[in-house]
């Protein structure tokens, strides 16, 4: 059934399994269409989100469907929020800051810290990313979720390096090669950080071996194939 297909989708973007992930994506997505449950076409409208920021895709069209209802609740909050990640990966519009989710949502808010720590990095507040993005982390730890931990604590990854707050970057790349454990998406991201912390001393086999990983860790690899010099699609963040 598309749940039962949409759970497996979810377990591809979280472990590292992207082998044909954009054509499952766009087929479930479609059956999603077809039962007419806005619940069902909300999170796969989500998980397609989330798979163009880890792809760096800017192909995926995500309007909304006109035939589908607006979806409400903490669907319609997850879809405000990743829509404003990929406006701001994209450098696309972004429209005045939206209201805070729900107080019991705390992944929701996790997001919502994450994305304002993205947009201080590129605005060039690298002290008021790391403010945010160390509350995203808190935030996300509170709810168990690994998924938005990883998401926030890799971010905190960038903005220590752009810091060159190389310790503190050595420590949090630390943290997600251990929250990895069973994810080669998340682990491979803190290898790649703890690389690069050594700043002077890297090691090409390092990159060279994750810029083979795109299958599980597409964001690793592309940040490898960049620095071993090849021409990959980057979002503004990358």
């Amino acid at each position: 059934t598309p749940f039962v297909r949409a759970l497996e989708l979810c377990y591809g973007l979280i472990y590292g399994d992207f082998d044909g992930l954009r054509e499952k994506l766009d087929e479930i997505f479609g059956l999603a269409r077809g039962t007419g449950n806005a619940f069902l076409v909300a999170r796969l409208y989500v998980l397609r989100g989330w798979y163009a920021l880890l792809a760096a895709d800017d192909t995926i069209d995500l309007t909304w469907p006109a035939e589908i209802p607006e979806p409400t609740g903490p669907e319609a909050v997850l879809r405000s929020l990743v829509e404003r990640q990929i406006a701001v990966r994209r450098g696309e519009p972004t429209g005045p800051n939206p209201p805070p989710p729900p107080a019991e949502l705390l992944n929701a808010h996790a997001i919502a810290r994450t994305i304002a720590g993205e947009e201080r990095l590129l605005a060039g507040d690298v002290t008021g990313a790391i403010d945010q993005l160390q509350v995203a982390i808190r935030m996300a730890r509170e709810s168990g979720d690994i998924v938005f931990d990883a998401g926030a604590t890799s971010m905190a990854c960038a903005a220590y390096l752009a810091a060159g707050a190389d310790s503190a970057l050595d420590d949090v790349a630390g943290e997600l090669r251990v929250m990895g454990r069973d994810s080669p998406l998340i682990r491979n991201e803190g290898v790649f950080f703890a690389a690069v912390a050594k700043r002077g001393a890297f090691d090409p086999a390092t990159f060279e071996r994750l810029a083979a990983q795109g299958s599980v860790s597409p964001r690793a690899a592309r940040w490898s194939q960049a620095l071993l010099g090849a021409s990959v699609q980057l979002d503004r963040i990358d």
